[in-house]
């Protein structure tokens, strides 16, 4: 009797510490998928991140050249005329797109990981640095929308208020068939309405909007710099 009892303890042991061993591999299994998850979604980001910087920096060097414009243009404004402009379309495209000059970074990617829950994988440091990267692209979407409102407005103003200037030196890109002197033709409003002080102040809201923009894209690079740090120290 006593030799069945010990033969069957053996073998609940041995079950036990089968089931043991088994628990064990899988969780180790578990947990070495999860490394790899994790160590998958940084890399991703790290990549993501660089081409973002790069995306960023063109952008950068955009705004230097539409602020330097734009102080040109208001440092000028008594005596402004197209005619001594060496290039009155990137002028133009300085002070009167909206469109074309948005920041608009490709972030597809890490919004994906955070539908899906990937984003919870990153690592708790850089998680707050994106914080603050989406916290600077709202402001920044804000700033881009104010800027918008405030052109249609300075439209309407002009259509209401210089209605035969604008009706020789048409600016709506999509009337008429001769769009390439639209661009130029904006600059000519300008130039003909500078006496009317409300024009200079739908313009210097406008242009300081956009400054403003051009100040947090300077940030939104330093946030991708120190992201990017951090994650090429956790990925080391």
């Amino acid at each position: 009797m006593k030799n069945i009892l010990a033969r069957g303890g053996i073998e609940f042991l041995a079950v036990l510490l089968g089931i043991t061993i088994s628990l064990w591999i899988d969780k180790n299994n578990q947990n070495s998928d999860l490394n790899n998850e994790i160590e998958k979604v940084h890399s991703v980001v790290e990549l993501e991140v660089s081409k973002l910087i790069s995306y960023t920096q063109s952008r950068i060097e955009v705004y230097a050249k539409q602020d330097r414009n734009i102080d040109f243009l208001f440092d000028n404004w008594s005596s402004f005329k197209v005619k001594n402009v060496e290039l009155p379309e990137d002028l133009s495209t300085s002070i009167w797109s909206t469109t074309g000059m948005r920041f608009l970074p490709n972030i597809t990617t890490f919004d994906s990981f955070k539908s899906d829950g990937r984003f919870n994988l990153i690592d708790d440091e850089i998680r707050k640095l994106f914080g603050q990267f989406y916290s600077t692209l709202e402001a920044i979407n804000r700033l881009q929308n104010k800027e918008d409102d405030v052109k249609e407005k300075l439209l309407t103003y002009l259509a209401e208020n210089h209605s035969e200037t604008i009706f020789k030196y048409p600016i709506n890109f999509n009337v008429g068939t001769n769009q390439s002197i639209t661009s130029k033709n904006f600059m000519l409003v300008i130039e003909k309405t500078r006496s009317d002080r409300a024009i200079y102040g739908f313009l210097a809201r406008k242009s300081s909007l956009a400054k403003y923009r051009n100040a947090y894209v300077l940030d939104i690079k330093t946030d991708f710099e120190i992201i990017k740090e951090k994650l090429n120290q956790y990925l080391q």
